[in-house]
């Protein structure tokens, strides 16, 4: 007889098994940091591109077209508002915030995602420029920007 009263099983058969419950969540995901590697070497790029310009010319061009400049911003140059992030003032200043964003990046990205890594640096750089452009009105340039905004989202999840 079977410890099932309803059971139409026979005794030889046991009972069936429950399955356990689906959960929703999941551990993360680890993608390789393949935002982060294509932000730094477009970062750099733009270093050297500013670098071999400005001993061709004498001007830093692309800071003249791409800097955080307070008057251009408030005549409508809003692209400034998030370019400031590729350009660097030195070899070490570069250096400083690729290494923070390689630090930073690879682990923020590869837990979270590419996508959602990007929309962060984008606006970690917006955020950060807007907040400059609001509280200063000297000229400013660096990806210090996002390097902060990574620090921030990174003491928001901890």
């Amino acid at each position: 007889m079977s410890n099932y009263p309803d059971s139409d099983q026979p005794e030889s058969q046991p009972p069936p098994q429950r399955q356990a419950p689906r959960l929703f969540v999941s551990a993360p995901k680890t993608n390789q940091p393949i935002v982060t590697y294509v932000l730094i070497g477009l970062t750099v790029i733009f270093y050297l591109a500013q670098t071999v310009i400005e001993s061709l010319t004498g001007v830093d061009v692309l800071f003249l077209y791409l800097g955080k400049i307070n008057p251009f911003i408030m005549e409508g140059q809003f692209w400034r508002l998030f370019t400031p992030a590729l350009l660097h003032a030195s070899p070490l200043h570069l250096l400083a915030n690729m290494y923070a964003a390689f630090i930073l990046g690879r682990s923020y990205e590869s837990i979270n995602g590419h996508l959602r890594f990007f929309l962060l640096c984008l606006v970690s750089a917006f955020g950060g420029n807007v907040l400059s452009f609001v509280l200063g009105d000297y000229p400013s340039l660096g990806a210090s920007t996002v390097t902060f905004g990574l620090l921030a989202a990174q003491a928001m999840f901890i």
